[in-house]
């Protein structure tokens, strides 16, 4: 995963503000972002396919 992935995805979810929690699995743990890190699925999703790295939709 390259060093620019959070950055990457901090853009996304700042351009995708909704009510829907942000979570991201690392390994075998899940990590709830807070507050700040909450999307509009929709516009998010479509978002997250010029994100480099490995991401997938749960």
């Amino acid at each position: 995963m390259p060093a620019s992935f959070l950055d990457d995805l901090k853009d996304r979810v700042r351009h995708n503000p909704g009510d829907h929690e942000l979570a991201l699995m690392v390994g075998d743990r899940t990590l709830v972002l807070g507050e700040d890190y909450r999307v509009a699925p929709s516009r998010f999703c479509a978002d997250l396919d010029g994100l480099t790295g490995s991401v997938e939709l749960v």
